[in-house]
């Protein structure tokens, strides 16, 4: 004996556009948020010579591009060339005005030489080297959760279907 079922998708697929609706403002301030919080953490971090470095940071709206959201965030305008150069130097911020005790020579060597002092004020006294990728490192640890979580709750709470 043949059964029929029959459903209308309708209602569902309306559910489904609202939530679609929903997921992808939630998930640009999600990033936005997370792009605070990584400068807020890497402020103290930065090494400061006059502040012009410090004085750079940014975090752009999120912008969405069909699937893609992206979020702008760093350090750098006048002070790009200084923030590459000491966001990968170990010795940054720590160096007391002195340049380095050894160097390189041409085959890979450390070599002796006599420490040179830079002059007062061209040289950062506070701060560290990986000031932005430290954070970013730290927040990437838990972001996949900090998805999860959310989409938890907006699946849960915000996009309750009426009557449900």
């Amino acid at each position: 004996m043949p059964t029929t079922l029959t459903i209308d998708t309708q209602p569902l697929l309306q559910r489904l556009q609202a939530l679609e609706a929903a997921v992808v403002p939630t998930l640009a301030q999600a990033l936005y948020t997370r792009a605070q919080r990584i400068m807020a953490a890497s402020r103290p971090l930065v090494p400061v010579a006059h502040g012009a470095l410090r004085g750079s940071a940014l975090v752009y709206p999120p912008a969405i591009e069909g699937t893609t959201i992206t979020v702008v965030f760093g350090y750098g305008g006048q002070a790009v060339q200084y923030a590459a150069a000491v966001h990968d130097n170990p010795r940054a911020g720590k160096t007391g005005g002195w340049s380095p005790s050894t160097r390189l020579t041409g085959e890979g060597l450390l070599a002796p030489v006599t420490p040179r002092r830079y002059p007062e004020g061209s040289y950062a006294t506070t701060g560290q080297w990986h000031f932005l990728s430290d954070p970013v490192r730290q927040v990437q640890a838990t972001y996949a959760q900090d998805v999860a979580s959310m989409m938890r709750a907006l699946l849960t709470h915000g996009v309750r279907p009426q009557g449900d």
